[in-house]
Formats: structure tokens, C-alpha cells, sequence
């Protein structure tokens, strides 16, 4: 189920962006990011490789934080500590260039 895009859509006069870590009640609208954002990212690949229920499994052992504005997930960055890098850094299309993906990486 996506998330309500009439709450996405940026109003970056009202909507101040915070960045805290993921939760359990974040991962349905985080797996709608996984798939929706990768198949846009990788649109020539196998669709399910990017399925909504791959998203616990291809994080797993990964740190994850959301981004949020208004009380919406809008984002969300997944850190692999041991070697360290960020493994996934996705950002909902109406949100781009509104600073999300700058404020999760000072997460890292």
C-alpha cells in the first residue's frame, strides 16, 4: 500500500524534515520505497527483485533511519556498520532536492 501522496507532496515552507531511527510501524512505507524508488533507479531489472517483501531480508543486520516531514516517512537510509557503508539512501520523488537525502547522511 503506498503512502497518501497528497502528504508527500513538499511544502517546504510548513514541512521541516527530521531525521530518527527506523521502527517497526515505518516498514510498510519504507518496502513501498524499496520497491517503488529501485525500480525507478534499475528499470531494466527483474521487477521482484525489488519487491516490498525483500525489504526486511535485504536490510537485515543494516542500521536503518527514516526521514520524515509532517509526520510522514519520506525516506530512509540503511548503514552497514561492519565495514562501514550505506547500503541503501532512497528519497520519495516529490521530496527530491528538498534536502532529505542531505539530512539522512549526516546520520552517517
Amino acid at each position: 500500500m503506498p503512502p497518501d501522496d497528497r502528504a508527500l507532496r513538499p511544502d517546504t515552507e510548513t514541512s521541516r524534515i527530521s531525521v530518527r531511527p527506523y521502527n517497526a510501524r515505518d516498514q510498510v512505507v519504507c518496502a513501498w520505497l524499496f520497491e517503488s524508488v529501485q525500480r525507478e533507479i534499475f528499470p531494466n531489472d527483474n521487477p521482484g527483485k525489488f519487491a516490498r517483501d525483500r525489504f526486511h531480508n535485504d536490510t537485515r543486520g543494516e542500521e536503518i533511519w527514516v526521514a520524515e516531514a509532517g509526520g510522514q516517512v519520506i525516506g530512509f537510509v540503511t548503514l552497514w556498520r561492519p565495514d562501514p557503508f550505506v547500503h541503501f539512501l532512497l528519497v520519495h520523488p516529490d521530496w527530491r532536492g528538498n534536502g532529505a537525502g542531505t539530512d539522512r547522511k549526516s546520520v552517517v
